[in-house]
């Protein structure tokens, strides 16, 4: 484990345990997402939408709340 990568472990649990929606984004692609985006979008579990187009999961959330 590299110094970089522990100190990252304490950061990756808060986020991973934060009650916030908390997803990382890299071109346009959804690369990281906690329990509570899950949940904010929907979805079955986090690798059901790991590498999707986040403003297709925006999209799709929006409709699904006017409904």
């Amino acid at each position: 484990m590299t110094v970089r990568t522990s100190s990252e472990v304490p950061y990756r649990a808060l986020v991973e345990h934060s009650p916030e929606a908390t997803f990382v984004v890299r071109a346009g692609r959804i690369v990281f997402m906690n329990a509570s985006a899950v949940r904010m979008f929907g979805a079955p579990s986090a690798e059901a939408l790991l590498g999707t187009d986040v403003l297709d999961r925006q999209l799709e959330k929006l409709l699904n709340e006017e409904q």
